[in-house]
């Protein structure tokens, strides 16, 4: 089944919790390493699973994730694989190189206003799961 991969650190789960629960809400299919990897699952081949079979990437940005050696790895095979990805700015935080020409959306003031314009992003990738 394909979805959308969240990229995260762990320190912003519940941001990336609500996240996918509004995106799911909208009929969008999403993988959340902590909601998704089992237990007893190898992580490392779990991620590379979901990550090639995504249909787009949503990299939350924050200090944390952009200091993270595991979430560094991961967006970079994300882009590596060509996958359409959306960065999401959690709080100010220095973009890293290879992202910084990508548009971002602003989750640092309104949440409803910034979900609305990452929906309209992902319209052009994804379709919801009932129009499929």
């Amino acid at each position: 089944m394909t979805h959308i991969f969240i990229i995260h650190s762990t320190t912003d789960d519940d941001f990336v919790t609500k996240l996918a629960l509004s995106l799911r809400e909208k009929g969008l299919n999403t993988y959340v390493d902590h909601e998704n990897i089992l237990a007893g699952e190898d992580w490392d081949s779990a991620i590379e699973n979901a990550v090639q079979l995504a249909i787009a990437i949503i990299y939350v940005i924050s200090p944390e994730a952009v200091n993270s050696a595991n979430v560094k790895a991961e967006w970079n095979f994300c882009l590596d694989l060509v996958k359409p990805m959306y960065p999401v700015l959690l709080q100010p935080s220095k973009i890293p190189y290879r992202l910084r020409l990508k548009q971002r959306v602003d989750f640092t003031g309104n949440y409803d206003k910034a979900l609305g314009t990452l929906l309209k992003s992902l319209q052009i990738h994804f379709q919801p799961q009932n129009e499929q």
